[in-house]
């Protein structure tokens, strides 16, 4: 049952984009980021809403979704709406498409398509996307090494002593080979459970999260991170010389370090990805 502020926000959210009576707002997900909502309206048409429980998510998630929205082969949803706390006074919420009949890749992989078929077609979509350059290119070197500095001394405050040993590595890893390249545009949490694939075989990617441009080799650590899609993709990625000595090290770094951010925000770690990626 939603309760009555929140539905109130949404009622006069939603006359701001689609000025239609609301048929109903169903729960359909929750996790740690928030509440996910259905919202179906009188005359068929629906859309989703999500509620963020910590502050400046929602906005970077409609900025983001505006980044990669025509950009890729595969469709992302059109963020329609942002309402943030500081106007509704309850929670930042961004309403967004809603994709129908829709199913994470890894559950369809797992049911019936055909593996090879479906990681060529994920893998040619990061490349599509990724011809898109930040027009004013950083220092992406420096940048993402004062991400790894912030998350390793937020660690040293945590009791895991044999996680910390493994971070300190990583930490003189990260240094040695994160450089500076072309920042091209990523998703940031490109993984087949944030690829949907709908009854017609038409692919989507939702949720994006992170950093919006820099090293290509980002998304294509998500991807390998957990997946059965992953001998498939590792064959492709070597078939185009893109997964030599100096990527697989870029993507071993580019894992530890997004679940040392994970375990910081959610005290949860993947111990036997951890050990999978150690050096």
């Amino acid at each position: 049952m939603i309760n009555k502020a929140l539905m109130n926000v949404i009622l006069k959210d939603t006359r701001a984009f689609y000025d239609r009576e609301i048929k109903d707002v169903e729960l359909v997900n929750q996790g740690y980021y928030g509440l996910i909502f259905l919202v179906s309206f009188d005359d068929a048409f629906s859309c989703v809403a999500k509620v963020y429980k910590g502050f400046g998510h929602a906005k970077n998630e409609y900025e983001h979704l505006g980044l990669l929205l025509g950009k890729g082969l595969f469709h992302s949803p059109k963020p329609y709406y942002l309402s943030l706390k500081e106007k509704n006074d309850y929670k930042d919420i961004l309403y967004m498409e809603y994709i129908h009949e829709a199913k994470p890749v890894e559950l369809a992989v797992l049911e019936q398509c055909n593996k090879d078929e479906m990681a060529k077609r994920i893998v040619d979509n990061i490349f599509c996307y990724q011809q898109n350059f930040k027009v004013e290119q950083g220092n992406w070197g420096c940048v993402y090494n004062d991400f790894v500095y912030d998350l390793y001394n937020r660690l040293l405050l945590r009791d895991d002593n044999e996680l910390k040993e493994v971070a300190n590595k990583y930490l003189a890893f990260t240094k040695e080979s994160v450089f500076n390249t072309n920042e091209v545009l990523l998703h940031g949490d490109y993984n087949t459970l944030n690829l949907l694939v709908d009854k017609n075989g038409e692919l989507h990617m939702i949720d994006p999260l992170g950093f919006t441009y820099g090293d290509k080799f980002i998304d294509i650590a998500q991807l390998l991170k957990k997946t059965c899609l992953e001998d498939s993709i590792i064959k492709i990625l070597k078939k185009k010389d893109i997964l030599d000595d100096k990527g697989l090290t870029l993507v071993a770094i580019y894992q530890f370090w997004d679940e040392i951010y994970h375990y910081l925000r959610t005290n949860r770690i993947d111990s036997e990805l951890i050990k999978r990626i150690k050096f």
